[in-house]
């Protein structure tokens, strides 16, 4: 699939160079979006800032890149490889799988992917949702929103207590 890639052009350690420099400016995108997202409170806007920060990842990484290569490959000649920002079908189409059936194509399809996934994690987090939020065990303090669930047979003894009273609906 991935046969006539030009990450297999690159000797050993021009590929790991590859993959530590393609790891370096995912984490930079992934701390680019985390920062917006402080600055942020809706859903909406998170989801626009992750579709920015990505576009703007697929418009200026390919001169890194092309750095890279130059520095790696003896014959690249200086150029500036940018050029007029992605348009929406081509951010569409690397986010369904759909662009070129390259090593680059499929990892900028999981980057923009893990960037719109951090949009809802985030404000699970910011807003204090956890798992272990909804069943408190017994003695633990509650956090967040969450208040604390009836004990067990709760319901159950203040029915009995009812009837034993005379209530209006206890059997005789």
């Amino acid at each position: 699939m991935y046969a006539g890639d030009s990450f297999y052009g690159l000797s050993a350690a021009g590929q790991g160079g590859l993959m530590v420099l393609s790891s370096l400016l995912a984490l930079a995108a992934i701390a680019c979006v985390l920062a917006l997202f402080r600055l942020s409170k809706s859903l909406g806007l998170r989801m626009i800032s992750a579709l920015v920060v990505f576009w703007v990842f697929l418009w200026l990484s390919p001169q890194i890149y092309y750095l890279y290569y130059q520095i790696t490959l003896d014959d690249l000649p200086w150029q500036i490889v940018i050029g007029g920002p992605p348009n929406p079908a081509a951010l569409i189409e690397l986010l369904l799988f759909g662009g070129p059936a390259t090593l680059a194509g499929h990892a900028k399809g999981v980057l923009g992917w893990t960037l719109f996934i951090l949009g809802p994690l985030a404000a699970a987090k910011a807003s204090g949702i956890s798992r272990s939020d909804a069943a408190p065990v017994r003695g633990q303090r509650y956090l967040g929103n969450w208040r604390p669930r009836r004990p067990r047979g709760a319901c159950r003894r203040s029915i009995g207590s009812v009837a034993r009273l005379g209530g209006p609906n206890s059997a005789k």
